[in-house]
């Protein structure tokens, strides 16, 4: 007998991050992440274009929402994402 492990429906935004390496801000933009870290209940993140970025480890924020549901408006130019981590964002990292 097997048993077969369900995944979370809503991860914390720390997970998404770190499996998809990819950040969406306010205006819809996909910016590549380079680091992220945790500091208490904020996240500390550090994009390929030298921004960094302090937001909460929330489950139903707008930017968890988008990075579930693969949303994003344009991308950013500067971080010059990969074909394959961007169709692999597309499709939602199923």
């Amino acid at each position: 007998m097997t048993i077969k492990l369900a995944r979370e429906k809503r991860p914390p935004l720390n997970e998404l991050l770190q499996k998809i390496k990819l950040w969406t801000s306010r205006s819809g933009t996909l910016h590549g992440v380079k680091n992220v870290s945790i500091a208490g209940s904020y996240l500390k993140i550090e994009t390929v274009c030298n921004k960094s970025i302090l937001t909460r480890n929330s489950r139903r924020s707008r930017a968890a929402r988008w990075l579930r549901r693969g949303w994003a408006r344009k991308i950013c130019k500067t971080c010059d994402i990969q074909n394959w981590r961007l169709s692999k964002f597309l499709r939602k990292f199923k």
